[in-house]
């Protein structure tokens, strides 16, 4: 019986010490991304468009160095910045990944891509340490849709509208003058 409480006081102990570990090894950085799942890019194709990756760091006491890499993105993302790492301060919510996406120009209407980037935090080796990483993913989706019309089409066809209008006025105000000059 002694060997038994002895084992399951190892084993309790062992569980603490486990328990603890985890715990401070919480990882407190986070990742925000302009789209998700009920907001995805939407492009046309052959069309290029650029945005960031924010990462944060809000909680805890130290600063993170992370690495980011994509690991799913079908051929149409790159990461812009070559930088490897980048450093995430405590208290900072604005550390951009700068990613560039390129449909491609057969791409069809309807059809849909998903990039995946990985934040992994890079542990700094300090002797006599122990250091646990850990990693943030994220996805983004891609729909492509039909080609719209640019805005500089927009621009022509308002500022036709505006001339229309213009000539349409002058004309009423020659007419009435002109009336008016012929009735005195």
């Amino acid at each position: 019986m002694d060997g038994e409480n002895s084992m399951m006081t190892k084993n309790i102990l062992f569980g603490v010490l486990v328990s603890f570990l985890l715990v401070s090894s919480v990882s407190a950085f986070g990742v925000t991304t302009p789209y998700w799942d009920e907001n995805p890019l939407q492009l046309s194709s052959g069309q290029t468009h650029e945005f960031n990756f924010e990462l944060q760091n809000f909680v805890g006491s130290q600063d993170y160095i992370v690495k980011a890499s994509l690991f799913k993105n079908e051929g149409i993302a790159t990461l812009i910045d070559p930088q490897e790492t980048y450093s995430v301060p405590l208290g900072t919510k604005d550390t951009k990944i700068p990613i560039r996406v390129k449909i491609p120009d057969d791409a069809i209407p309807g059809q849909k891509y998903t990039i995946g980037i990985s934040f992994t935090t890079i542990t700094t080796d300090q002797p006599g340490s122990f250091g646990l990483g850990s990693a943030v993913e994220t996805y983004v989706p891609v729909q492509v849709v039909a080609e719209t019309p640019s805005a500089s089409s927009f621009n022509v066809s308002s500022n036709l509208v505006y001339i229309g209008v213009a000539i349409v006025i002058v004309l009423f105000v020659f007419f009435v003058w002109k009336r008016r000059k012929s009735n005195s």
